[in-house]
């Protein structure tokens, strides 16, 4: 799967940025996050958890916003509350609860295996929909992800089947 990231990747990368970092430092928090929250769906429900993160969380963005100079009024919450409704709810909402409830049945590591198929979803569908033609790049970063995706999501017992069947 790595050698299918970077397939995509290294033809476009010029330099390592700042942002970069960031996002890899955000990406080792995310199975801390996950781990915890497995553990305190097992106590309260998604739903609980979903309103408790939003009651936290709803200050804080708001002092940020304020920190950046952003106001916020009540002619421009009207103009856009469909948007921040469709998003805030079925968007992420609907999918938070979902992931919520996938980390609650299965263990948080094959569920993280799992959205690594979100990419080749997206190349699916982007072609389906969008006609959007894929690059030879895309293409040839498709095979390792998708055998990626099945090794990392399959039972461990296909090497000890394989072990047993070669006898080695």
């Amino acid at each position: 799967m790595l050698l299918g990231a970077l397939i995509i990747l290294l033809p476009g990368f010029t330099e390592f940025n700042k942002g970069d970092a960031l996002i890899f430092i955000a990406m080792a928090f995310a199975p801390i996050g996950n781990h915890f929250q497995q553990k305190a769906r097992k106590k309260i429900s998604s739903e609980a958890m979903m309103l408790i993160r939003s009651v936290i969380t709803f200050p804080i963005i708001l002092i940020i916003a304020k920190f950046f100079g952003e106001t916020i009024t009540i002619s421009g919450l009207n103009d856009s509350i469909w948007f921040i409704l469709i998003n805030g709810i079925l968007l992420l909402g609907f999918s938070k609860i979902l992931w919520l409830e996938a980390i609650h049945r299965i263990p948080v590591t094959k569920a993280i295996s799992l959205t690594g198929i979100e990419p080749l979803f997206t190349l699916f569908f982007a072609f389906l929909i969008l006609k959007e033609i894929p690059t030879n790049w895309q293409l040839t970063a498709f095979v390792p992800l998708f055998f990626g995706i099945i090794l990392l999501t399959s039972n461990k017992n296909w090497l000890e089947k394989l072990k047993t069947l070669y006898q080695f």
